[in-house]
């Protein structure tokens, strides 16, 4: 699968969140933080978008909130759709998964398969206080 993703014409964005061993709330508001972290990447030269993210949240209420968090950062210039999908019955979101297991393997095990998609793949690595801090500080 990699090496497919090598030969096409893609650019795969991938973030890694340092947690120093503390979890995550799950919550719309970190949701949508995490997701305009890694969008931020890329939003500058890809100002259309249609987004597809894992169906996380099955309330209205709290993907209204996701999405609100994720239109107010977008580029005013640029175009966002955001789709909420099972990733069970999403190829795209399945091969997005399969990338973040791939780049996670490779941190946490020195595993040297993602370096087949290497040329092709901008990634982070950043801790979760200052992500945290970055975007609380742009919603106020």
């Amino acid at each position: 699968m990699l090496a497919d993703m090598a030969q096409a014409d893609v650019e795969i964005f991938a973030l890694t969140v340092r947690k120093e061993r503390r979890r995550i709330e799950d919550t719309p508001e970190h949701y949508a933080i995490l997701v305009c972290e890694l969008l931020s990447m890329c939003w500058n030269t890809h100002l259309n978008v249609a987004l597809s993210l894992d169906r996380h949240f099955t309330s209205s209420l709290q993907i209204a909130a996701v999405n609100t968090s994720i239109y107010h950062q977008w580029p005013r210039q640029g175009l966002l759709s955001i789709t909420h999908v099972d990733s069970q019955r999403s190829p795209l979101v399945q091969l997005a998964d399969f990338v973040a297991g791939s780049v996670y393997s490779s941190y946490k095990a020195n595993d040297q398969m993602v370096g087949l998609i290497e040329p092709r793949l901008e990634a982070v690595v950043e801790d979760w206080p200052h992500i945290k801090a970055r975007w609380m500080h742009r919603w106020q």
